[in-house]
């Protein structure tokens, strides 16, 4: 049971420290390509566009960082020498995307 909460711990805390890592280097990005841009003649859509963008990125990094717990699942004893979880802890997350992405029509 320690081991078990332990790993809980270590999963939660590397997690975590990518996931604010990558939100605050998204920001950050988002900055400084907005930084430069000219004012348009329509009142505050180069902010629309900059909170838009801001948006999209939050929700991809977001997106990505909850792909990846399935990876991180392999710190489990039960996962870690088990073929077929383990097999699903690396190719659930594409495989899922990838039905997804290909049931979606596009416009």
């Amino acid at each position: 049971m320690k081991q078990k909460n332990y790993i809980i711990k270590l999963l939660l805390k590397t997690w975590l420290g990518i996931l604010c890592f990558s939100l605050l280097c998204t920001f950050c990005a988002v900055w400084l390509l907005f930084q430069n841009t000219k004012q348009s003649s329509y009142d505050n859509i180069n902010i629309a566009y900059e909170g838009i963008l801001l948006t999209w990125a939050i929700i991809g990094v977001i997106m990505f960082s909850a792909g990846t717990i399935t990876l991180f699942m392999n710190y489990f004893p039960v996962i870690r020498y088990n073929n077929i979880y383990r097999f699903l802890s690396f190719f659930l997350v594409p495989m899922l995307l990838i039905l997804w992405c290909g049931t979606e029509i596009l416009c």
